[in-house]
């Protein structure tokens, strides 16, 4: 009502500064005044929905009141007498009545209050916990998430500041054209001055809309520069935590390196090599898990009783599995078997002999030859066998080349009769033995005296040895003698050839074989003539 006064008094005063003006020139300052009206009205609109809100809650208002009067009015016609023409005008309230209800509920959220969803402020998420180096990303993340939170709320509370000035200056713009537009048209100055009402009242409406909201948002940043600064040093506490363990890393890598670079400059097996390398890897693996375990496992109580329920389950039900990585420590650690060596394993009463391609971490793989067991027990050769490392706990293991030894002990038997000359035909065998494994006896004895700095041997003898034993169908002469691992059989069937050929030349050797002798009587003679006779006669 004052500001009514106001612009009234402003009005008569204008009205009295500009009597000596024309009409031409009045029409000239309220067309220049519409249109600055309307480049406002323009700006307005760009920014945003907030001077719509406040005639689509006038319009809320205004449908309710359409809703009251109906219902009144239908209340009213009902507790007339029924007539043709109330009853018409009953069911056009009914349809107006449902129309207005429809207009209301398009209008349902400018009911209350119409600004609601504008200045509403969502409440800050909660941060994510920056306990890894993935977590930083989601932190990033989030972080950038907010700040356009932030950004998005400081634009539209600027819209609205803006939008409230423009409607200041339009008001302004409105009260000068209620001034000029009564010197000429006073339909004009009623429509004017109703716009410079509603202009007056969106600014009334919008002006607290505007603290609330400025409030509402100072409270959001302050709390997202908390949040944003417990982040930020989250991220860099565990950026230089990541720092360190990489580095951790990359040296534990180094060492590793040079440790196989030493490894391989001073041990010249090969296979001990390999299963160094093996052993080293698994370290390595084994403390860059338990680094990385005790760094970014929060609860590590929690985890140690979770990992031993677990494994225990696991333990349960993979027995074998977990017995085969534990038979592979025993074999590469303890030395039994390495990849190249041949062994003999006797599985379930089946025996197989072969070198070792591979020890995994489950299983042992071997190839069979052509050895002795091969022509004696099985009489096939050539298969690829693979053994669960669980064997070495439960089966016979023979290894013909262990701890560098590249030599077996092999022998040769055989039977002559008890009237040869056995001391010459142990002479015999002793030479031949002497020839042939002469090699093989120097370099299992170079062998075994480098073994002396590392096992207990003594009255170790490499030189060949001849037996002699009385068996039921003669003597037995054995001969022993030291071997290529790799080809028993080859030297066996060597000297045997040799000492068949040497004691078939003797005269006084005769190698024995099972016989038997028949005496034939004199009347068993008749009988057998007279088979003849009959025989040739048929």
């Amino acid at each position: 009502m004052i500001k009514l006064l106001f612009v009234t008094c402003l009005a008569l005063f204008s009205l009295f500064a500009d009597d000596n003006k024309t009409v031409e020139q009045l029409r000239i300052e309220l067309d220049e005044n519409s249109e600055k009206i309307e480049n406002i009205d323009t700006q307005i609109s760009k920014n945003g929905s907030w001077v719509k809100r406040y005639f689509d809650h006038q319009e809320y208002i205004s449908i309710q009141k359409d809703i009251i009067e109906v219902k009144w009015r239908i209340r009213v016609l009902k507790k007339r007498k029924k007539t043709k023409e109330i009853e018409e005008e009953l069911k056009t309230l009914e349809v107006k009545l449902g129309t207005l209800n429809s207009k209301l509920n398009l209008l349902g959220e400018l009911g209350e209050n119409p600004y609601e969803s504008l200045i509403k402020v969502e409440d800050i998420s909660p941060a994510p916990e920056v306990s890894n180096p993935f977590a930083i990303i989601s932190a990033f993340s989030y972080l950038s998430d907010l700040s356009k939170k932030k950004e998005e709320y400081k634009k539209k509370l600027g819209n609205l500041d803006e939008t409230i000035d423009f409607l200041m200056r339009k008001r302004e713009l409105l009260e000068k054209r209620v001034v000029l537009s009564g010197k000429i048209d006073d339909k004009l100055a009623k429509l004017t001055q109703t716009r410079l009402e509603d202009t007056h009242n969106i600014i009334k409406e919008l002006s607290p809309v505007l603290e609330i909201f400025k409030t509402s948002l100072n409270v959001y940043n302050k709390k997202a520069l908390e949040v944003e600064r417990a982040l930020t040093e989250e991220i860099k506490t565990e950026s230089f935590k990541t720092s360190k363990i990489v580095i951790f890393i990359a040296v534990l890598f180094a060492l590793i390196f040079l440790l196989k670079m030493i490894v391989k400059k001073t041990v010249t097996d090969t296979d001990r090599v390999f299963n160094i390398y093996r052993v080293i890897n698994i370290t390595s693996f084994i403390v860059i898990f338990l680094t990385l375990t005790f760094n970014y496992i929060n609860n590590l109580t929690y985890f140690v009783t979770v990992l031993g329920f677990v494994s225990a389950g696991i333990a349960i039900a993979m027995k074998d599995w977990f017995m085969n990585i534990l038979g592979w420590f025993v074999i590469v650690l303890g030395g039994a078997m390495h990849v190249g060596d041949r062994v003999k394993i006797t599985k379930d009463g089946h025996e197989y002999v072969g070198d070792i391609l591979e020890i995994s971490l489950t299983r042992v793989t071997f190839l069979e030859d052509i050895t002795l067991t091969s022509y004696e027990v099985n009489r096939r050769s050539g298969r690829v066998i693979m053994f669960p490392n669980n064997f070495i706990f439960s089966s016979i293991i023979l290894n013909y080349t262990f701890s560098g030894l590249k030599t077996v002990w092999d022998g040769v038997d055989i039977m002559i009769t008890f009237e040869s000359n056995h001391k010459k035909a142990v002479h015999i065998a002793k030479e031949l033995v002497k020839k042939y494994s002469k090699g093989y006896t120097d370099i299992t004895r170079k062998q075994v005296n480098e073994l002396r700095g590392h096992y207990h041997i003594r009255n170790f003898s490499a030189e060949p040895r001849v037996f002699t034993f009385i068996e039921e169908y003669g003597v037995k002469i054995s001969s022993w003698y030291l071997t290529n691992s790799y080809a028993t059989l080859t030297l066996r069937s060597t000297i045997s050839s040799e000492l068949v050929e040497a004691y078939n030349e003797a005269t006084d050797i005769q190698i024995a074989y099972p016989s038997q002798t028949i005496m034939v009587s004199s009347h068993q003679d008749k009988i057998l003539e007279k088979l003849k006779k009959e025989i040739g006669n048929a």
